[in-house]
């Protein structure tokens, strides 16, 4: 196991856990709002490159799954880029390229087998740009909880 304030994957995956849940809880309702329930399961449920069956599909969307909870931490980059001008405070550039890093360095964790396999450099960059995420948009609790870990 490596050594370090950030010592594995484990606590790379507990700083995207609370990012994504806070995502969701931030994203979710603005966009249903705007746009609606349908459009939501629409956007992260049908499109042509999710790669889960119709049936699948079809059964989270009748099963009474709250819509923040359909919203996938690789959504969570493009929903916000797609839509900008619907979140306050507006996020800059730099937020889009460090949301998308994220989505990348979560992939990448996913390949890894042993707890060991994520360096801590690599945990301490992923909540690095977890928290500042976050801060941009004030879930400032959020972004404290990742600072803790």
């Amino acid at each position: 196991m490596a050594e370090g304030g950030f010592p594995n994957r484990c606590s790379a995956d507990s700083a995207l856990i609370i990012y994504r849940d806070a995502m969701r809880q931030y994203i979710a309702p603005i966009l249903e709002e705007e746009y609606g329930p349908d459009w939501i399961v629409d956007q992260v449920l049908n499109r042509a490159s999710d790669r889960r069956s119709a049936k699948s599909r079809r059964s989270l969307m009748h099963t009474g799954t709250p819509l923040q909870d359909l919203i996938d931490l690789n959504e969570i980059p493009r929903l916000l880029s797609d839509n900008e001008t619907l979140f306050v405070p507006p996020l800059r550039d730099s937020d889009f390229k460090r949301a998308r890093l994220i989505k990348d360095l979560r992939n990448e964790l996913q390949h890894a087998h042993q707890p060991g396999d994520c360096a801590p450099g690599d945990a301490h960059e992923i909540a690095i740009h977890c928290a500042a995420i976050l801060e941009r948009l004030d879930l400032l609790d959020a972004a404290e909880r990742i600072r803790n870990l």
